[in-house]
């Protein structure tokens, strides 16, 4: 899925309006599994997306591992395992971007099951294993171009009045180390293996395994270079 985003906005307001825009996007494609249907959606956010599902479908209801002080609409707080909802309560369980993040798949797939009535789908946006080539080749100039824009915006005239400013420095060295470690190694998206073997464990024959192994029957909706 292709996204077209403004460039000058805060990260929270981009993630917003990816989420939403791809959120958009699985509607137009998908929009009828949504109509007249209680939706869960797992691992909301903030709640971008929750949004416009409550737009198309009956009921809609979102939880989230955190919960957000600027949540753009109430989201349910759960421990990750147990969905705080009765058995048979949706017709519909989406998410995006979040099952490669469950630590105890078993378990969150056998509550999704519960959670579900008889009939009941789940749609599940996952990254690619193209998605994963690109972030690693992006990964560096995203770094130095991040660089360059928060050392612009610090950037201020010289004062003719030499200044002190005594205590220690605001950030430790260890900090900075600890910093330019996790830029210069690029670290994994989800919660197994590591950034090189996604490559590997993104790809849709290994979701197919897994899903079958864990969840039940796979159908691939959209193949996309993106998600």
């Amino acid at each position: 899925m292709s996204l077209c985003l403004p460039l000058r906005m805060s990260s929270d307001d981009f993630v917003n309006a990816a989420r939403t825009e791809e959120i958009n996007r699985v509607l137009s494609l998908y929009g009828s599994m949504f109509d007249d249907m209680d939706v869960l959606e797992l691992g909301s956010g903030a709640g971008a997306q929750l949004l416009a599902i409550r737009e198309r479908c009956r009921s809609a209801s979102g939880i989230d591992v955190s919960i957000r002080n600027d949540a753009l609409t109430p989201v349910l707080h759960y421990d990750g395992k147990s969905i705080p909802f009765p058995d048979a309560s949706f017709d519909l369980i989406f998410s995006s971007h979040v099952v490669e993040h469950i630590q105890s798949e078993p378990q969150v797939h056998a509550e999704m099951h519960r959670v579900l009535r008889a009939g009941g789908r789940c749609i599940h946006v996952v990254p690619s294993a193209s998605w994963r080539f690109w972030a690693s080749v992006l990964h560096y100039p995203a770094l130095a171009h991040k660089a360059v824009m928060k050392f612009s915006r610090k950037a201020a005239p010289a004062s003719s009045t030499p200044t002190f400013h005594g205590g220690p420095p605001t950030t430790s060295l260890s900090r900075w180390r600890s910093r330019l470690a996790y830029g210069l190694i690029q670290q994994r998206h989800g919660e197994h293996g590591n950034w090189v073997t996604e490559h590997f464990l993104f790809r849709e024959k290994i979701w197919k395994k897994d899903s079958n192994r864990t969840a039940g029957r796979w159908n691939p909706l959209h193949r996309s270079g993106a998600s």
